[in-house]
């Protein structure tokens, strides 16, 4: 017999307790390591961060690129025509107001944050080459429009439609583990 944990069931929420007793702990137990080690584990996030970014920024960027890829493979296959929440649903909303919500939430606030901050950081300090040049300003826009355009909607596409399909049409819960 399965025990219930009425706390968790009250507040609607479906908690495996070992998992996230355990996922807590090391949390917890991280965050604390690096605040007792400030300078120390300041150093090894920068040398994480540059290894990868030196090293495995090409990986990212194919990575995003077959995503974008396999989106639009997906739009013209036979996988295109799979109606989220099975064959007999009915749309709630048009495809125009689904773009206008996903726009709104996902661009909104990422705009008025980073909408100019993004190309002006990039302008003064590149990934290579010199700031406050010509081709600095160029650079920053390339990178402005991959963070921004079509290859980011890609990474969000994927891990949503991977979550609407397993959850809407095969009545999986809407977690991460259900695309797995």
């Amino acid at each position: 017999m399965k025990k219930k944990n009425t706390f968790t069931e009250n507040l609607g929420l479906n908690i495996h307790p070992v998992v996230f007793g355990l996922s807590i702990l090391i949390i917890l137990g991280f965050i604390t390591f690096t605040l007792l080690n400030l300078h120390q584990m300041g150093e090894i996030f920068n040398d994480i961060q540059s290894t990868i970014a030196h090293k495995a920024g090409w990986f990212y960027i194919l990575s995003v690129n077959i995503f974008l890829g396999f989106l639009i493979y997906l739009i013209f296959s036979r996988y295109g025509k799979i109606r989220i929440g099975g064959a007999d649903v009915k749309p709630e909303f048009t495809y125009l107001s689904w773009f206008s919500m996903l726009f709104s939430a996902g661009m909104g606030i990422g705009l008025v944050f980073y909408s100019v901050a993004e190309p002006i950081f990039h302008y003064i300090s590149p990934p290579f080459g010199t700031g406050y040049s010509i081709d600095s300003a160029k650079l920053a826009m390339q990178f402005t429009f991959f963070h921004w355009g079509f290859h980011a909607w890609g990474i969000y596409a994927v891990v949503a439609l991977a979550l609407a399909f397993f959850a809407y049409n095969r009545g999986l819960p809407l977690t991460i583990r259900s695309a797995f």
